[in-house]
């Protein structure tokens, strides 16, 4: 019998079980209906009294205060919040909204408005005068109007040459056969033949340089036999810096395109560095050196004027460099990871005799900082006779020490080494100076205080390196 119970009973009592199982078949729906009505009625109370999460643009130096009266940090949007009851007392940083890492879907909301622009550096006063607008957070132009036509010129992504492309170019310009297979970027020496000529006559070296700028050498053995060194176009680095930004504001900040370019500045995240697979391995190490410097750093005091190199090039500490202290002055927590030397002799047997690892660093060197987006990442030991030594195991690229505040639009200098930085900072009316670490350092980092400040005009202080040897390990 359809809907109730069966047994082997009379016909009577299976009747009788039928109207008892639908007596409680409609107590229980019943009793369904009253909860359901009853959590609808606190869902909706619930509703009335929910509290809204408003984020708020605190700056890093305020934070303390902030989290004081109650803000709260939310990790993955990587920004303060309060709840919309407590605006009152945080209304001083109500007026801004609050700057986040964007994700992907926050990009492509964001983007809906607008049409992102592939502008490069010569190009950004004439997008602003058609009323291009820049977006200081992601380092970008674009525009919100809705026809585009007056900016179809930076629309599309722009073409640049690979490393690969851009030599093969330069060898051609200059009347040199390149063969299939060729140029090899791997630091050999390979022979090409002058145009109309038979005899391999052309010698050159390319070199990637991950983690720098690539560069190579030529040399026509058939002309002057005098090599000729190549670097990529700065242009093209720009140019890749640029698109890479744009790319990512138009499709998130998680977007990572196949990199036609193996150079470290082109990502936009925080360390500002596409690190290829070697890079990635040595992180570990690099992490490891960081910490170890900032330990000798923080017990070092700052050095004096009169510290013999300090001194012979005329220019004080500006209150950033310091002096390594005797080895007495090393507390015991950090001896398993740093020794100190009281000369040069002790320095040199502890390097051979080094089976722990420990950083060496020798009594009475200066340490010259090295930091990378505010982190201390390495530094620069400057010995009595001014010899200068990196720091081994210490990250390479991208390190600059910063001497003076900086405001974008009025100028400031970027220079090699740490005496011609500080001696213009300090006899041409305190100017902010930028020290420049690194092979390849100047570049990087003057592009990326470019992208910093876009209004500031930059002066550089390069060595005046056009009558030495080149130095490389060919």
């Amino acid at each position: 019998i359809e809907g109730s119970y069966y047994t082997n009973d009379t016909l009577d009592q299976r009747s009788h079980l039928t109207a008892a199982f639908r007596k409680d078949l409609a107590e229980q729906i019943e009793l369904v209906k009253q909860a359901q009505e009853q959590l609808s009625k606190e869902q909706e109370a619930v509703k009335g009294t929910e509290i809204q999460r408003i984020y708020i643009n605190v700056p890093f130096k305020e934070k303390n205060e902030a989290k004081e009266l109650g803000a709260k940090w939310d990790k993955e949007n990587k920004s303060w919040y309060i709840n919309s009851e407590d605006k009152e007392k945080f209304s001083k940083w109500l007026d801004q909204p609050a700057k986040q890492d964007l994700n992907q879907d926050q990009a492509l909301n964001k983007a809906q408005n607008r049409t992102y622009l592939y502008v490069p550096l010569q190009d950004k006063d004439a997008v602003k005068e058609l009323g291009g607008r820049y977006d200081v957070d992601l380092q970008v132009w674009y525009t919100t109007n809705k026809d585009t036509s007056g900016f179809s010129q930076w629309l599309d992504r722009p073409s640049v040459p690979t490393p690969e492309e851009a030599f093969s170019n330069h060898l051609r310009e200059n009347n040199i056969v390149v063969e299939a297979g060729h140029p090899k970027f791997d630091g050999k020496a390979h022979r090409l033949a002058n145009e109309q000529s038979d005899s391999k006559n052309v010698m050159y070296q390319a070199y990637m340089n991950h983690g720098g700028v690539p560069s190579g050498r030529i040399t026509n053995f058939s002309r002057d036999g005098v090599p000729e060194k190549w670097i990529y176009p700065m242009e093209y680095i720009q140019k890749e810096q640029m698109a890479q930004r744009v790319d990512q504001a138009k499709y998130g900040a998680d977007y990572k395109a196949e990199p036609k370019l193996s150079l470290p500045v082109f990502s936009h995240d925080k360390s500002g560095q596409v690190k290829d697979s070697q890079e990635i391995d040595k992180s570990e190490i690099y992490d490891k050196t960081a910490e170890r410097a900032k330990a000798l750093f923080s017990i070092s005091p700052i050095a004096d004027s009169s510290q013999d190199y300090l001194s012979r090039k005329g220019v004080t500490a500006n209150n950033l460099v310091r002096v390594v202290p005797p080895k007495e002055a090393l507390p015991p927590e950090l001896s398993k990871d740093i020794a100190i030397a009281n000369d040069w002799k002790e320095a040199k047997a502890m390097r051979e005799n080094n089976p722990e690892n420990k950083m060496i660093a020798q009594a009475g060197s200066l340490i010259v900082p090295q930091f990378k987006n505010g982190d201390l990442r390495s530094f620069e030991t400057i010995g009595y006779q001014g010899a200068k030594y990196a720091l081994k195991d210490g990250e390479k690229v991208g390190l600059s020490l910063q001497i003076g505040e900086i405001t974008n639009g009025k100028p400031f200098i970027i220079a090699e080494g740490y005496a011609t930085g500080a001696t213009l900072h300090e006899q041409a009316n305190k100017i902010p100076s930028v020290i420049a670490f690194g092979k390849g350092g100047l570049a990087t980092i003057a592009q990326d205080y470019r992208d910093k400040y876009p209004d500031s005009p930059i002066y550089l202080a390069a060595d005046n390196d056009l009558k030495n040897e080149i130095k490389t390990d060919w």
